[in-house]
């Protein structure tokens, strides 16, 4: 990945963060982002000591002005965007009767449409560098559902559905994409959901970062189109 450009969305904490220490580590170029400044910048600076370059932009990915921004800036600043990796997401589990409105819609924006806003914002820039990669953490309810998931997996199974027909619109024009279904990462995404779970049994966000970090170094022209990883404690056959 060395001289790679590469966004990520969602890098203020949890896999994101992880994964562009990794990225810093093999001399890529990043362009990073969250809604929140201070996390970027301490992490900015983190990347910057590892020896890489880093562009800290604070950006709500459900708003479609901010992620052509992000795109834009980066653009500007190395010329090029080679990869994307859009980890913003949220996520409420309920059933399906007792389900708000508001919690469908927050997760509808965040987890489709951010994603729509960023893929078309950056496709463009990818067609006329001569190709790129977008890598999406789907999350393992993006694949199978469970009780009280349909709002969240219904975001999800969006996602998936417009990845795949990206893949089909732009992979013969050099535009790779890789789907990761990850089962329960420990990360600040479990702080605000209401179910009793065991976080000292699910995957570290070090070890998803690892996952994106292999898909985004499979040599061309090899696509790694999709990674199922769990923990071995609950498993989705």
């Amino acid at each position: 990945m060395r001289e790679k450009v590469v966004v990520i969305a969602g890098a203020g904490r949890g896999i994101g963060r992880a994964l562009a220490l990794k990225l810093a580590a093999q001399g890529a170029k990043l362009a990073l982002s969250s809604r929140t400044y201070v996390d970027l910048n301490s992490l900015a600076e983190e990347v910057k000591a590892l020896g890489a370059q880093a562009l800290a932009i604070s950006a709500d990915m459900t708003v479609q002005r901010d992620v052509a921004n992000l795109i834009a800036e980066a653009q500007a600043t190395y010329g090029r965007i080679d990869a994307v990796y859009y980890g913003a997401g949220v996520g409420a589990l309920s059933s399906a009767l007792e389900l708000k409105e508001s919690d469908l819609d927050r997760m509808w924006e965040t987890n489709f449409k951010g994603l729509f806003y960023i893929t078309r914002a950056a496709i463009p820039h990818m067609l006329n560098n001569g190709g790129g990669h977008f890598v999406v953490p789907v999350g393992i309810l993006g694949r199978h559902v469970m009780r009280n998931s349909g709002g969240y997996s219904a975001s999800k199974f969006a996602v998936v559905g417009w990845i795949k027909a990206l893949g089909e619109e732009f992979n013969k024009r050099g535009i790779r994409f890789t789907l990761l279904y990850l089962g329960g990462v420990n990360t600040s995404f479990w702080d605000t959901i209401e179910m009793r779970v065991d976080r000292s049994k699910m995957l570290t966000a070090e070890a998803a970062a690892d996952v994106a970090l292999y898909a985004l170094n499979a040599p061309s022209p090899a696509v790694i189109n999709e990674i199922v990883m769990q923990p071995d404690s609950h498993q989705f056959i």
